[in-house]
């Protein structure tokens, strides 16, 4: 407690508390299930089709409040956690039933979905409708953050990651020690995608075979 005061007496910073948010983030995340503390995400959904009378628009109507609304609420959350697929199944259950039948997902009758909602996200041009698949968008969000992470060791939130994670190896060679940030354990989590989609190309012989991803492991 006494080495709490001294910090708050030097940088004059409240408390916090697990409501605590900053940039729109929790800073505080529950350690069994991280998504929930992102439940106001799934709120905004359910809002946003309060506000709307959704069985009085057409399909068409309805794929383009999907596409300009839907799709970009959880965007800018997705670039620094990966949701669990439970948390996504949820907010994926509210597009698709209003793409369908234009209702909440609290409806009591089921809805009749003609395709799967697979066919219903792939691209336009291969007949689908182009809708977002939110886990995809949201591994991908990640993705480049750590492609960053490797293609940039010498950025400022590299060189702080490597000092508290990594500080004898890259990212590369990374081991997953505990306790780490909800961002960090979403980073380990694509990792191996991106080992496997990653190359590097000697130019000076400056790279090292023991901390890059020369070869599988």
């Amino acid at each position: 407690m006494q080495v709490q005061q001294d910090i708050k007496q030097i940088f004059h910073v409240p408390d916090m508390n697990n409501n605590t948010i900053h940039l729109g983030h929790p800073l505080i995340l529950p350690a069994k299930d991280r998504s929930s503390a992102y439940n106001f995400v799934y709120d905004k959904f359910r809002s946003k089709l309060s506000a709307c009378k959704a069985n009085r628009l057409s399909h068409a109507a309805r794929l383009t409040l999907i596409k300009s609304v839907f799709s970009s609420i959880p965007v800018y959350y997705m670039s620094n956690i990966l949701f669990s697929k439970k948390f996504l199944a949820k907010l994926t259950a509210i597009i698709r039933n209003f793409w369908w039948t234009g209702v909440k997902e609290e409806q009591t009758t089921k809805s009749l979905c003609l395709r799967a909602w697979a066919d219903i996200c792939i691209e336009k041009n291969i007949g689908g409708l182009g809708v977002r698949n939110l886990q995809a968008v949201n591994q991908s969000l990640v993705l480049a953050a750590a492609w960053r992470l490797a293609k940039e060791p010498q950025s400022h939130l590299a060189m702080i990651l490597k000092a508290k994670y990594h500080n004898d190896t890259t990212i590369w060679r990374a081991r997953p020690n505990k306790p780490k940030s909800a961002f960090w354990t979403a980073i380990l989590k694509v990792r191996p995608l991106l080992i496997s989609a990653a190359f590097y190309q000697i130019f000076d012989g400056g790279s090292s075979i023991w901390s890059t991803p020369w070869f599988s492991e």
